[in-house]
């Protein structure tokens, strides 16, 4: 009886270890957690693939699901995990999730709302983990990836140099710091279009970001960053964070948040 006990308590004592999340082992190296819901505050940082801008948080160098900084990666929609690149999936309200196949926008809510005649109201205004693309992408939740928030792609807006830039014949953004000791460091968020009802679109000048923020005032909607280029004087413009129905089909540019000392 008493092996058998031990043996209990073994079992429980692996299954405790096995949802701690985003935690470094003795020899530095991660475990991949197993509760994507519940994210650990300490976690190991990758040592490629991030920049630090001497910013609130680490920015990555690539969108979700691209292979290189340049590549446009995956397309989600605000809450959805699944990439939804291919124009033969028409993007509207009946399949956004987190929301009934009603198509007036304004009823039933079933999660992310904050008004009680658009139906349940859980108040809920950022992403959790599991309906975060950043998170739940691959490696993602090994690193604690997340999408930004709408203060964290601010705070990149108002601490950087935005300048138009082509690299391997693709049009973009070289987000460059303007933090002092950290001037050297920069970013580039391809153009990369959207989706929207059954087409992609993409002329070159819309660069759209998905961050975690709803807008509390009207849950059907999220906020982005929102570039654009004028082709007429070839310069481009960052309006500043701006709001999309959440039904569209955005690219991602994760983030990492590093625990301060």
């Amino acid at each position: 009886m008493t092996k058998h006990f031990l043996s209990f308590i073994s079992l429980v004592s692996l299954m405790l270890l096995s949802v701690i999340s985003c935690q470094k082992n003795p020899d530095g190296t991660p475990d991949t957690p197993d509760n994507p819901d519940n994210p650990g505050e300490i976690h190991p940082v990758p040592t490629e693939g991030v920049v630090d801008l001497g910013l609130s948080v680490l920015w990555t160098t690539r969108n979700v699901g691209a292979v290189k900084p340049t590549d446009f990666g995956s397309f989600f929609q605000w809450a959805g995990t699944l990439d939804v690149s291919n124009v033969g999936v028409y993007l509207y309200w009946n399949n956004c999730p987190h929301h009934t196949n009603d198509l007036e926008c304004e009823k039933g809510w079933l999660k992310y709302c904050t008004i009680e005649s658009y139906g349940e109201v859980d108040n809920k205004t950022v992403l959790e983990p599991i309906d975060d693309a950043a998170y739940m992408s691959p490696d993602g939740s090994k690193w604690c990836q997340r999408m930004p928030t709408l203060e964290e792609m601010g705070e990149l807006m108002e601490n950087c140099t935005w300048t138009l830039a082509t690299i391997d014949d693709v049009k973009g953004y070289k987000v460059q710091s303007n933090i002092e000791g950290y001037t050297d460091n920069w970013i580039f968020l391809p153009t990369a279009g959207y989706r929207w009802l059954g087409e992609y679109t993409n002329n070159g000048d819309h660069t759209v970001y998905w961050t975690s923020s709803l807008s509390s005032d009207h849950p059907e909607i999220a906020w982005v960053l929102n570039c654009y280029e004028n082709q007429q004087f070839e310069e481009g413009f960052c309006v500043g964070p701006s709001i999309m129905p959440r039904f569209y089909g955005l690219p991602v540019r994760p983030v990492i948040e590093v625990k301060k000392d």
